[in-house]
This record gives structure tokens, C-alpha cells and sequence, in this order.
């Protein structure tokens, strides 16, 4: 005998699948496949989730950018530096790779699919190559701990390194 637990999906399909259930009952399972369907709902925990919620960046500003520039049709250097440049004037100086990921991504701003590959993993490469020398005009670093890019000013850079000669 196996156990298998039922979620949200289950009750709701047994709702539509089941006529029979008339009345209270069928209002009980209802209301049950709705409570399972919000427990088993997968928070978006990004930061530009909270950048979106507070109105920082939006699709519409990306697909501003896209129309000014062709910006998704750069080099992949050129297009990251403007990238962070963008999320730099709008006062983002951390992000994830998850972050820019969706950023570039179609299915968030709407620019058609230029073909390029676009994941979380080439993604995650091209913001090192740019943390780690081969940066262009940028002082970008990564913090081991959040896993987050920082975007340093040169004030900001400054305060970093006297701090580590302090330690």
C-alpha cells in the first residue's frame, strides 16, 4: 500500500470530477483545495519582486531601454555594464543573478526572444567575468555570503579597502 499526500490540485480536480457532491460538501472540498493550493503556493523571493513591488523597475522601463538602445542585441559585456548601469540609476546597487536573469528575460518584459541564452547559469558567468577583471568601467564585487552582486562607487570601494586595513 502507498500513501500518497493530495494537494491542491487533487481536491480541485476531484471537485470537477465528482457531480455527485451537492451542497455543504461540495462547498467543504472547495474551500479545502483552496486553503491547500495557498499553503503549496512558492513564494517569489527575489529582489526584483520587491524592486517591482516598490515601483523601481518595471517591464515598461525595460522595454524602454530595449527601444533606445537595441540593448539585448550588444555584446554580452556591453549589454550586462548597461544593465547595471540602468539598475545603478535607479538606486539598485545589490542584485542577484536571479535577478538580471529575469530582467533579460522575454516572459518578463515582453521584448521578442533574441535566441540568446539567457539562464540563470550563462548569466551567473558573465556577471563573475565582469566582477573579476575583465569588468568594463565597473566595480562590481560579489558578497560570498548573500551570494549577491554589489555595485561599489568609487567613495563606496574607498571605504572597503581602509576598512580592511583597519582589521
Amino acid at each position: 500500500l502507498t500513501l500518497t499526500p493530495l494537494t491542491g490540485e487533487d481536491f480541485g480536480n476531484l471537485v470537477i470530477n465528482c457531480k455527485a457532491l451537492k451542497g455543504t460538501d461540495r462547498a467543504y472540498y472547495k474551500e479545502l483545495a483552496k486553503d491547500l493550493r495557498k499553503r503549496t503556493a512558492k513564494p517569489k523571493s527575489t529582489a526584483l519582486g520587491v524592486f517591482s513591488l516598490e515601483g523601481k523597475v518595471t517591464p515598461e522601463e525595460i522595454r524602454a531601454l530595449d527601444s533606445q538602445t537595441d540593448f539585448l542585441l550588444h555584446p554580452y559585456p556591453q549589454l550586462f555594464t548597461m544593465l547595471i548601469r540602468f539598475l545603478e540609476n535607479k538606486g539598485i546597487l545589490r542584485f542577484s543573478v536571479t535577478d538580471i536573469a529575469t530582467l533579460v528575460s522575454p516572459e518578463w518584459h515582453g521584448i521578442k526572444d533574441t535566441g540568446r541564452n539567457f539562464s540563470i547559469k550563462n548569466v551567473e558567468k558573465q556577471l563573475n567575468a565582469l566582477s573579476v577583471g575583465k569588468k568594463i568601467d565597473l566595480n562590481l564585487t560579489r558578497d560570498p555570503e548573500s551570494g549577491y552582486f554589489v555595485l561599489l562607487s568609487e567613495s563606496q570601494e574607498d571605504n572597503v579597502v581602509a576598512h580592511q586595513y583597519d582589521a
